[in-house]
């Protein structure tokens, strides 16, 4: 066996390229790696964000070439996976996404979305609680 950096992007375009497609219009088959990219905002603080991978189906995430986890939003408990700050390469940058996807992948237009807080499937410190019945 061999080491795989996928902190190279060189290597993280041929292995999207060889598992599956980054391109939106190009069928894919699970399992398969799924390669994005995207720029902050100009004079956007990097803070702490979530990734969240709804209309995903199981697989695993990862920014900058650091490993955020495993995702199943259908399953959870958590639908989001925490993203610090210090992985996000501020403006004018290119940040990359790689995603291994083993499930399902959304028809279309496979996105993400970054989101200021966290679904954990339960109540989140600091949101009142709400009891029903």
């Amino acid at each position: 066996m061999e080491p795989l950096p996928l902190d190279k992007q060189h290597v993280i375009k041929h292995l999207a390229g060889v598992l599956g497609s980054s391109n939106p219009g190009r069928h894919c088959s699970v399992p398969g790696a799924f390669l994005g990219t995207f720029m902050l905002p100009k004079g956007q603080k990097v803070l702490d964000t979530y990734l969240d991978p709804t209309g995903w189906g199981k697989g695993a995430a990862y920014v900058n070439g650091f490993n955020l986890g495993r995702y199943w939003p259908s399953i959870g408990p958590q639908v989001t996976l925490y993203v610090p700050g210090v992985l996000l390469h501020p403006y004018p940058k290119m940040n990359t996404i790689l995603l291994f996807e083993t499930e399902y992948t959304p028809p279309g237009n496979r996105t993400v979305s970054f989101v200021d807080v966290p679904n954990i499937g339960g109540p989140v410190p600091g949101d009142p609680v709400r009891f029903t019945g």
